[in-house]
């Protein structure tokens, strides 16, 4: 762990842009790509010229908020980063050992799981205590070698680069102005896309942004529906799908929570996402009930070429009724025969069987909240008017 440690001294810089998670504010490395939130923390990807550490990947973690001695602090968190399924194959290389990272004390430990090693750092703040990650191969000597050299190279620049809000940084996000927008605006557009089975699939691209008079916006399904938005409980919570918007004659400007940022022109009602036109539309009434049903299948052929032929399937529908309560059913399968030299040597197939739940809804607030007898699990959708159909969420809700 010494040699990582003296990466830190040594390595030179390597940073893009300035992004943020949370409370960390930290410099996007060069070659590497903002990734999706997972299980509460922001993956970064690497896109490194010629495939360079390929499978790489950085880590924020939402941290915890209050003091901890942070090498006791990484005992604790060796599964921060780690897939259920490959938790037990975890092994601890290095137990943690401490550093300082700027002016606070912090710690470093490895382990490996599922063949990867993973280099994990927690960083003392005066009232939290922030967690980053880094994981590559680790399968031979080789691997781990160019592991190891991209920590050098991209990680340790990385680590020296942080800020926290916390700790006085302003942080990427600007401060709301109230704004012309309020509402919920749709809109749709299509695409192809490549099947296992190498066949090409047309694809409905929908989106949604609702926008609140205080100048925040929130791309997708907002967790308090139209009500109003919890700028604080969403940083807490690792979500980076709001930010504030400003209008330059007619073209939308979002300014993210993460540090992006899109622009979307248009006239100042309608605004223009590829090909996709965004327009405003109604959400429905609170205790407004439903009458139908959102129903969807999906079918692809297995990889040409690999020894199988057949596919795989899936199909549901959920239903709800006038009362106040919803029923689905649910189900998938796959069937194949093994080839060889054209010649059929054997198959199979597989029955999920169906699987039925049901419960209650209610509306509110522009969200349609499905809660399921006997659990306290909830599904959240918006629900609105478009055009002449009902919407929940991207299907729509069918009478016939």
């Amino acid at each position: 762990m010494r040699l990582i440690v003296l990466f830190l001294l040594l390595a030179g810089p390597a940073l893009a842009e300035t992004r943020q998670f949370g409370n960390v504010v930290y410099e996007l490395p060069a070659d590497w790509r903002v990734g999706a939130v997972r299980d509460g923390h922001q993956v970064i990807l690497s896109d490194m010229p010629g495939d360079r550490c390929e499978f790489c990947y950085l880590y924020i973690g939402r941290g915890a908020p209050k003091n901890f001695e942070p090498e006791k602090f990484l005992k604790t968190q060796r599964f921060a980063f780690v897939d259920d399924e490959d938790r037990p194959s975890v092994e601890v290389l290095k137990d943690p050992e401490p550093l300082m990272i700027g002016p606070y004390n912090a710690a470093m430990m490895g382990i490996k799981a599922d063949g990867d090693l993973q280099i994990l750092v927690a960083i003392a703040l005066p009232s939290r205590t922030e967690i980053i990650g880094f994981e590559g191969p680790g399968h031979d000597e080789d691997a781990l070698a160019e592991t190891m050299a991209t920590f050098g190279t991209v990680v340790a620049p990385l680590l020296e680069s942080l800020r926290f809000v916390s700790e006085g940084d302003p942080g990427l996000l600007p401060d709301p102005v109230p704004g012309p927008l309020d509402g919920l605006w749709w809109g749709w557009g299509n695409s192809w896309s490549l099947g296992l089975d190498g066949m090409m699939t047309y694809e409905i691209d929908y989106r949604r942004i609702t926008f609140f008079p205080d100048g925040h916006f929130y791309d997708g399904t907002p967790p308090d529906g139209l009500d109003g938005l919890d700028r604080k409980a969403l940083m807490r919570a690792g979500d980076t799908d709001f930010g504030t918007y400003r209008l330059e004659g007619g073209t939308l400007i979002l300014s993210y929570a993460d540090g992006a940022r899109e622009e979307l022109p248009g006239d100042g009602v309608t605004f223009q996402d590829g090909d996709r036109s965004l327009g405003r539309v109604e959400v429905l009434p609170d205790d407004t009930r439903l009458d139908g049903f959102v129903d969807s299948f999906f079918y692809s052929g297995f990889v040409p070429g690999g020894g199988v032929s057949g596919g795989a399937y899936s199909a549901s529908s959920l239903r709800f009724h006038p009362d106040g309560t919803w029923d689905s059913s649910r189900s998938g399968g796959a069937s194949g025969t093994f080839e060889s030299g054209g010649t059929v040597t054997g198959g199979y197939a597989v029955d999920s069987g169906e699987i039925t739940e049901s419960g209650t809804y209610q509306i509110r607030n522009g969200l349609l909240t499905r809660t399921f007898k006997g659990s306290r699990e909830t599904a959240v959708d918006l629900v609105f008017q478009a055009g002449d159909d009902i919407m929940i969420g991207d299907q729509v809700l069918k009478t016939e």
